[in-house]
């Protein structure tokens, strides 16, 4: 918990973003007048399309934007900038009460850890995992590789996951994208 705090308090005395947040989707927001993009976390796209446990499609990528807003909800966002990514968007820790946003996240299954750039959150992903939280309830595609199908393939892997739950009710027939 000190930690928290120190890294809060470092988030204001390097002038990282902090006030009210306004939600953009799972991993990004607006943070006083600055987009903030949470380090090490990624959530499912706005337009994503995940499985759950009984094999039913839903919108996970605005079921956990709505949860990140009903979480900042009212209360003050202290975010800690680490970088910069090549959209212009501040990528920082931020913290919600004392409590780390992206823990957060993933502790719940709203995200996965994005190795690619942290390895901050693999131990609450993998817990998250074995307790089959949130999109480890059911069936989902990583949000990296969401993010690099077209429109047109996103619409024929919806259509070719739900073929083989249909055909295969145990789901173990649907295989994650390469």
């Amino acid at each position: 918990m000190v930690a928290v705090w120190l890294a809060m308090g470092a988030a204001f005395a390097q002038g990282g973003p902090a006030g009210p947040a306004v939600v953009i989707d799972g991993d990004s927001l607006i943070v006083g007048l600055v987009e903030v993009r949470l380090h090490g976390v990624d959530a499912p796209e706005w337009d994503q399309t995940c499985w759950n446990a009984d094999r039913v499609a839903y919108p996970c990528g605005r079921r956990v934007a709505q949860a990140v807003a009903g979480f900042v909800r009212d209360r003050e966002v202290a975010c800690l900038a680490i970088d910069t990514d090549p959209y212009g968007r501040t990528v920082a820790k931020c913290f919600v009460g004392g409590v780390d946003l992206g823990s957060v996240l993933v502790s719940a299954g709203g995200a996965v850890a994005y190795v690619r750039y942290s390895h901050d959150y693999v131990d609450a992903e993998a817990l998250a995992q074995a307790r089959l939280k949130g999109v480890w309830s059911g069936t989902f595609d990583p949000p990296d590789r969401w993010r690099r199908l077209s429109d047109r393939e996103k619409v024929r892997r919806v259509e070719d996951v739900e073929a083989s739950l249909a055909a295969d009710p145990t789901g173990r027939s649907v295989r994650p994208l390469d």
